[in-house]
């Protein structure tokens, strides 16, 4: 390799590091380039993927990834289609805008995920997992500093209060076009130097899938993952519960199998046992909430049955509103929203191509909604925007509005190829890190039901070193350190 190809792929490592080190950040803090959004990591990532090119570390390796490649291909091209598809039923005044949304918030960043993929297939294993390891490492610590000023200042610390308030605004957008968000401070909950704590919860997911791995060699790390976990509960983030769960679940899997094993009976009984109390727990904690929930599935379906009527021709009464969204608060939203994105998706094979779902929420615009809590504002947001953009509130209901069933089902290929071939070769070579990073990954695709891939680009970085590392590589240094399954201890 000679001297220009070598300084080639250190520019790119160097991108890779600070592209994931600065995740939170907001704001580009020198200048705003105009047709990239407002985040330095993105400049970054795309300055690396260009290095990364100009090494030319890539030609001749790509036939190994063949799989990845086709999927990857397939889904741009179906996001391609569905766009242009969609472009045909609504002004052509806005293609262009179109069309820079797609590639910015679509196609560069699964370039992103190929971009990490090839680079970390490329790279000698210890080389890659140090390059990772230290961003993360500078992400998590960085984060945690402004968590725990956080959680000072939401007990009563008013001096941190006006310090964090003060600073806000050095890494922080917040000017939007219909008004402020995210607030400077917000109350009772934590979101470390992300925009709000969902967007903190998804980012932090790597750190939780390294705090696990390093539980293998030391089980103190364990402290370190409960940590994760109540400053995630302590935020009150639905996203951040739901990975957390599911991350923990999956990483409980190798020690229920060893058990099963070696008790066998034994532990089937107590694992029907926790299953009843589990059931009955959550049954009795829930069902006053299940029982009010009603009203918000009547209401969703009022909505519903008003715009297929409207985009059918006919003139049908706007739906008349009693408040059940207001009062089961982020949920009923959330669970609204979905439906009418999953509505608009099955009225076109493809869908309505991207940024064009809110063109389905057309109809709404006659009625006042009264009553109607966020989704109102998000009508009347969707109405004085000549995109029709909506808060995408749940990446699959989201790809299945824009791209339709193709889509979606691309998308899932993609994400099911990455967690199998993980899975499988931390089984075949007792590799405890890859399991920890597949059980971080699981997280993030759970995640994914309350927050959206625009405000989650660290699933592309994610992904591809998830791919880098899961594969067979023959002149690569094998992962040493922490790197095996734990193992069952007898007496």
């Amino acid at each position: 390799m000679d001297r220009f190809s070598r300084l080639c792929l250190w520019g790119a490592m160097a991108c890779a590091f600070l592209s994931l080190a600065l995740l939170s950040f907001d704001v580009f803090p020198w200048y705003e380039v105009p047709f990239m959004p407002p985040r330095p990591m993105y400049p970054l990532a795309c300055a690396g993927m260009l290095l990364f090119l100009l090494s030319g570390r890539w030609y001749g390796h790509m036939r190994e990834h063949r799989g990845l490649l086709s999927l990857w291909a397939a889904l741009l091209g179906c996001s391609v289609l569905s766009t242009w598809l969609g472009l045909q039923e609504v002004p052509s005044g806005i293609a262009p805008a179109v069309w820079l949304g797609l590639a910015r918030w679509f196609i560069v960043p699964f370039c992103f995920l190929l971009w990490w993929a090839v680079m970390f297939s490329c790279l000698p294993s210890p080389c890659g997992k140090r390059l990772f390891q230290a961003a993360l490492l500078v992400l998590g610590l960085s984060n945690l500093a402004h968590i725990v000023l956080e959680i000072l200042a939401n007990h009563g610390a008013e001096g941190i209060k006006d310090l964090l308030v003060s600073i806000n605004p050095w890494f922080r957008m917040e000017r939007i076009g219909h008004g402020w968000w995210p607030p400077p401070y917000f109350t009772d909950r934590v979101r470390g130097l992300f925009a709000e704590p969902s967007h903190m919860a998804f980012g932090l997911l790597p750190v939780l899938g390294l705090l696990l791995a390093k539980c293998a060699g030391n089980r103190l790390w364990l402290l370190g993952v409960a940590g994760w976990g109540i400053v995630m509960w302590q935020s009150k983030v639905l996203t951040g519960a739901v990975a957390f769960m599911l991350t923990c679940l999956m990483a409980g899997i190798p020690w229920y199998l060893a058990a099963w094993r070696r008790y066998g009976r034994r532990v089937l009984a107590l694992s029907c046992v926790l299953l009843v109390l589990a059931g009955a727990g959550g049954w009795t904690l829930l069902q006053p909430k299940f029982e009010r929930f009603g009203a918000v599935e009547q209401e969703t379906d009022s909505i519903l049955r008003f715009l297929e009527d409207s985009h059918a021709g006919l003139s049908p009464r706007c739906p008349e509103l009693q408040g059940a969204l207001e009062q089961n608060g982020s949920l009923g939203i959330r669970y609204a929203c979905t439906r009418l994105d999953m509505a608009a998706g099955l009225s076109r094979v493809l869908g309505t191509g991207f940024y064009l779902r809110g063109f389905y929420w057309q109809p709404l615009d006659a009625c006042s909604l009264e009553r109607g809590s966020e989704l109102r504002g998000f009508a009347q947001q969707a109405k004085g925007d000549k995109l029709r953009r909506v808060p995408p509130l749940n990446e699959y209901s989201v790809l299945l509005a824009e791209f339709g069933a193709p889509g979606l089902l691309l998308f899932l290929g993609l994400c099911g190829m990455l967690l199998w071939r993980s899975v499988r070769f931390a089984a075949r070579n007792r590799d405890w890190y890859v399991y920890a990073m597949a059980c971080a990954f699981l997280g993030m695709l759970g995640a994914f039901i309350s927050t959206g891939l625009m405000n989650a680009l660290v699933f592309t970085f994610f992904a591809g070193y998830l791919y880098a590392i899961s594969g067979e590589r023959p002149g690569a240094a094998p992962v040493t350190g922490g790197a095996q399954a734990p193992r069952q201890v007898r007496g």
